[in-house]
């Protein structure tokens, strides 16, 4: 018998050649098997970050909302001192006109 011919028969005999071609589909089976774990994992974990994603938007659309409206306030607080200033400005132009003459 040449040397890479297997022998199949006598109790010594490695095995055959379709309990060797199970065996490696089992072990295939078994490593996908695993791959297809690992992917249900990471599926998982995309879903979680994607809903984070959602809730990171939302914020961030609120928080847009609120710095828009604080502007808004600033702007009208603004406009208040600035009318203020003028009054104080008139105001104090007025006091220092001689005694005698008002504007």
């Amino acid at each position: 018998m040449p040397e890479h011919a297997v022998a199949t028969t006598g109790e010594d005999a490695p095995r055959s050649f379709e309990e060797r071609v199970f065996a490696r589909f089992n072990s295939l089976n078994a490593r996908f098997g695993s791959l297809a774990s690992l992917m249900a994992d990471a599926a998982a974990r995309l879903a979680s970050l994607e809903a984070s994603q959602n809730d990171m938007r939302l914020n961030c659309e609120r928080v847009l909302v609120e710095i828009t409206q604080t502007k808004g306030a600033l702007a009208r607080v603004e406009s208040k001192v600035n009318a203020i200033t003028v009054v104080l400005s008139e105001i104090k132009g007025v006091s220092e006109c001689p005694e005698g003459r008002m504007e």
